[in-house]
């Protein structure tokens, strides 16, 4: 439909340069002769309306694939290809995380983050749960490592906040906010999170967290 759409609009670019600017040549003269019994709308006109109606099931189709609106799994988790997801117990479906209550459960699955020069600190501000801090890692590496903190992320709850702090890291070519939007949305709902920036600290806030954060945490 593309390829029709664009040679109509070629050939109305050829009768409006043959109607509108040679009028000489025996095709233009066809063409004026053709244009003066159809009526007072030019011959141009009516081809190119007809290519420009061809664009349009396309464009109407990407328009309805923009709007429609994701559909985020568990509350902003989603699959992922890079290993097989972990037990799904700590999702949103308020399901107890083990035997040491919520806050020590989560506690537990946060111990088990190993990434080079990158740690979890619990509580490092009042109302964020955790905080990944990265030390010394060139952009690349901190991309790694916040991509471990998004796939620990989907075997616990998620949190209202969190932090990402670079200390003594060197600066990207990106923002450092796109870093960590990128590599957490390689694995959860790139719509389930917003993060932004300030100085060396890249703050993501979720939009569907867990209520357990508020009353048990």
């Amino acid at each position: 439909m593309r390829a029709l759409g664009t040679l109509f609009l070629i050939v109305a670019a050829v009768l409006f340069y043959l109607v509108r600017f040679d009028r000489q040549s025996a095709v233009a003269l066809s063409v004026v002769e053709l244009q003066s019994s159809l009526g007072p709308v030019p011959l141009y006109s009516i081809v190119a309306i007809l290519g420009v109606l061809l664009f349009l099931p396309g464009f109407v189709k990407r328009f309805v694939s923009d709007r429609a609106p994701a559909t985020p799994s568990q509350a902003g988790h989603r699959p992922h290809t890079r290993q097989a997801a972990r037990p799904a117990s700590a999702g949103a479906s308020g399901a107890p995380l083990g035997a040491g209550g919520f806050r020590g459960s989560v506690l537990a699955r946060l111990r088990e983050f190993q990434a080079d020069g990158a740690r979890i600190e619990p509580d490092p501000l009042a109302g964020v749960p955790f905080a990944l801090v990265l030390e010394h890692l060139s952009p690349r590496s901190a991309e790694r490592a916040v991509g471990e903190l998004g796939l620990l992320l989907q075997s616990v709850p998620l949190p209202p906040r969190l932090r990402v702090v670079f200390h003594q890291c060197p600066e990207g070519p990106a923002p450092r906010h796109h870093l960590v939007g990128k590599a957490l949305g390689g694995v959860l709902d790139p719509g389930a999170f917003k993060a932004t920036t300030s100085a060396d600290v890249v703050e993501v806030r979720f939009l569907s967290p867990d209520p357990r954060y508020q009353t048990e945490w």
